[in-house]
């Protein structure tokens, strides 16, 4: 009687879970008390949900019964991996299309000056302006060119990213390489109560520094962020003399344990700096109508780094020698046009901020905790035909009451006085 009930209920089980399987996480864990950070599959779900004895019965396969059901779980479970990979590839695509792009929250610091707050301790923000541009390159946006060009380190999903203050941007402070990838839930190094109920990472990018020689040739041409791409490949041909044994770390240097985990919805505790209409984004960000694989209408995106207290890293620029204990969130919410409250005003929020790891002393961020509002001021985008002497991408202009922060051609000097005067001149001893 035991053995008959126990199929019974398993039959039942085998039912139900053929519905429950798109469903994230956060069901299985209200409802069964299962914690895990990936959407879950069918053979997942029942061994963690159920005593060890249930889960080896039913894949144990011990008669016929058992085994065509044992195969239907299986094929379930294929057929759930496979969605969520669809769903997780479709995300980090578009994540990626919408991130690329220049950010400034000059806006953010005018505001604060005329309320009276200060960078520093005076609680206010420094003026940056962030450039973050696809490496990838639509002239050779095949596997089979990426390979010939690019040798056995492809530059498919990864970006780069350059940080600079008050509209300088031959005076970059930090420079850096955006590795993304889908995440699939396995690494036992992440917290497994890092994140509330609601925060499902779909997306893993990795921090990496830029070898010397390549961040200068990058600097060179801060202004034109759109050859970027093709000064990548050219540098790594120079270097490698067509050598097809190329390796990461010849370019880039991974920041070990800054890993950021990207998600469709926010950590409510991590990222409670949203406002009420930005979260309201986050809950209804694809329509009513629509489901994940149309995922065309994200509108939002929400990232923290793995380790929620931080991680200790040495000092590259601020205080050399010191090691700081950093952490950091980040928001995109993407604007819309067609007449709503966010109208053309896609928003990028960097809540970095970093401590003296002995004393706990603020270093830099906002000690208000208040994260940096970036604005987005432009997008890169493919030229519609590329002769050879031509930069891949150009700049278009989304916000033209910032373009000014693009550089000097996009200003007069004049202009740039008035402007930096607004904010109490230049806002970080960097740039003094």
């Amino acid at each position: 009687p035991l053995m008959q009930r126990t199929r019974t209920k398993l039959a039942a089980l085998a039912a139900a879970t053929s519905l429950l399987l798109p469903l994230q996480t956060v069901l299985a864990s209200k409802s069964f008390g299962v914690k895990r950070s990936f959407p879950l599959h069918a053979t997942a779900f029942i061994g963690d949900g159920f005593p060890p004895s249930c889960s080896t019965y039913l894949f144990r396969g011990t008669n016929q019964h058992e085994s065509k059901m044992s195969r239907k779980f299986s094929e379930m479970a294929l057929s759930n991996d496979k969605h969520v990979k669809k769903e997780a590839s479709l995300f980090l695509s578009n994540l990626i299309n919408n991130l690329q792009g220049d950010y400034d929250n000059y806006h953010q610091t005018r505001s604060d000056r005329l309320l009276g707050l200060t960078p520093g301790e005076g609680g206010g923000h420094e003026h940056i302006h962030a450039t973050i541009m696809r490496i990838s390159n639509p002239k050779t946006s095949t596997s089979k060119k990426l390979i010939e060009i690019d040798g056995s380190f492809p530059l498919e999903n990864k970006m780069l990213a350059a940080y600079y203050f008050d509209g300088m941007p031959n005076r970059i402070f930090r420079f850096r390489m955006y590795e993304f990838d889908i995440f699939d839930g396995t690494d036992s190094k992440i917290p497994k109560s890092g994140f509330d109920g609601d925060f499902q990472p779909l997306v893993r990018t990795k921090l990496y520094t830029l070898n010397p020689a390549l961040e200068t040739q990058l600097r060179a041409i801060s202004t034109e962020p759109e050859l970027w791409p093709d000064a990548v490949r050219e540098h790594m041909k120079k270097e490698t003399k067509g050598s097809r044994n190329v390796k990461d770390s010849d370019f880039f240097v991974e920041l070990p344990g800054c890993d950021i985990l990207w998600s469709r919805q926010p950590d409510i505790e991590r990222h409670s700096y949203l406002t009420e209409d930005e979260l309201e984004i986050s809950s209804h960000g694809i329509g009513d109508n629509k489901s994940h694989d149309e995922d065309v209408d994200q509108r939002s995106y929400h990232a923290c780094m793995i380790n929620p207290n931080g991680t200790i890293v040495d000092s590259q620029s601020l205080l050399p020698g010191i090691k700081l204990r950093i952490q950091d969130e980040l928001s995109l919410i993407i604007g819309n046009t067609d007449g709503h409250a966010f109208k053309n005003s896609t928003v990028l929020y960097i809540n970095d901020r970093g401590y003296n790891s002995v004393t706990n002393d603020f270093v830099y961020g906002n000690q208000r905790g208040v994260p940096y509002k970036m604005n987005k001021v432009s997008m890169f985008v493919s030229r519609a035909s590329v002769c050879e002497e031509e930069a891949p991408y150009q700049r278009q202009i989304l916000n033209e009451t910032l373009s000014w922060t693009l550089g000097e051609k996009y200003r007069t000097s004049e202009e740039y006085i008035h402007l930096m005067e607004q904010i109490g001149g230049t806002t970080t001893r960097f740039n003094k």
